[in-house]
């Protein structure tokens, strides 16, 4: 089941937050027990956008997609905004629901923000809040699972709390990610292969770690490409979905950075792609704590400064702001 912007035609329309529902209607543990999470954790460019698509597509699934992002949204709540607030303290549980109220994910999901204060007791961190709140919207909607995709890198603390959830992993070759990556580098900035390959090992090193540590559905992208409906319904079969008697397809298509065949062709010639290889073997030589270490060390000798919120959190917000900057002259 999926959660829509107005606008799209679908088979599903997310039902809005009532006075009799809410979190806080629902916070013993009894009542949480029926409703299990799905964590889709995968590498950058690797069809996690995709898979996440077709995993919603299913009626006992609830994921909060979009026409504007090309289906499924990933809330801030697992990733940046889990380490600006501490709920426990008032004035950061007010900003942290002020603020979340204003995003695309907000609205599309049509919470009420005020079963939010009336939670007794209050949620002592931003995870424990976004489980509540999820938990909620799969119930009001007749679903046993939600959905939410995460990084490799926010997945280690998202595991943790959901230790209930059903984990999917997806990878992809080294070669082609990289030329993913770059093919969307080009829209903004120069390529930077070497940068696109360290980081492709270093979120394969987390997802191993993930494999090793917690039962999980793993998926390639090669093989979904190749095998869709087969690997779909391996996929649901894994994740104890019954296959639909009246299946449908993913309401939204595969995104791609590439324009054509030739265009991927064409992203890495042959002395580039030993490089890359060659890179890729040396970094895997590298343990992952020292990993982890070293891109420390690298952020804070730049002064690295992660954003609170993702591109376009906020919508049609957001764009009124653009296009006020545009009409004086440029955007910052």
């Amino acid at each position: 089941m999926t959660a829509h912007a107005g606008g799209e035609s679908r088979r599903h329309e997310v039902e809005p937050a009532s006075p009799d529902s809410g979190p806080a209607r629902h916070a013993v543990a009894d009542s949480q027990a029926s409703i299990t999470p799905i964590i889709l954790v995968g590498m950058n460019r690797s069809g996690t956008k995709w898979l996440s698509n077709i995993i919603c597509s299913h009626d006992a699934v609830i994921g909060i997609q979009s026409p504007r992002f090309g289906g499924i949204l990933e809330s801030e709540m697992l990733g940046p905004m889990r380490d600006k607030f501490d709920p426990a303290f008032p004035d950061d549980y007010v900003a942290l629901v002020e603020l979340w109220s204003r995003t695309e994910f907000f609205r599309l999901a049509r919470f009420d923000k005020r079963t939010f204060y009336e939670l007794d007791p209050r949620p002592r961190t931003v995870l424990e809040l976004f489980g509540l709140a999820m938990d909620e919207l799969a119930r009001r909607n007749g679903c046993q699972f939600w959905l939410q995709k995460t990084s490799p890198e926010n997945a280690p603390a998202v595991l943790e709390h959901f230790t209930n959830a059903k984990v999917v992993i997806t990878r992809r070759d080294l070669l082609d990610n990289v030329r993913s990556t770059m093919a969307l580098q080009k829209r903004y900035r120069s390529p930077r292969p070497l940068h696109a390959t360290y980081r492709y090992v270093y979120q394969d090193k987390i997802l191993a770690r993930i494999c090793r540590r917690r039962q999980v559905v793993q998926m390639r992208y090669e093989d979904l490409k190749a095998e869709p409906e087969r690997e779909k319904a391996r996929l649901f079969a894994e994740l104890g979905l019954s296959r639909p008697s009246n299946p449908a397809p993913a309401a939204f298509p595969r995104n791609t950075s590439f324009a054509s065949d030739d265009q991927r062709q064409q992203i890495l010639p042959p002395r580039q792609r030993w490089l890359v290889r060659a890179f890729a073997t040396c970094v895997r030589l590298i343990p992952l704590p020292l990993f982890s270490a070293a891109i420390g060390l690298r952020k804070w000798w730049l002064g690295y400064r992660p954003r609170p919120f993702f591109p376009d959190s906020f919508g049609e917000l957001g764009d009124q702001l653009v296009d006020r900057s545009k009409g004086r002259g440029g955007e910052r």
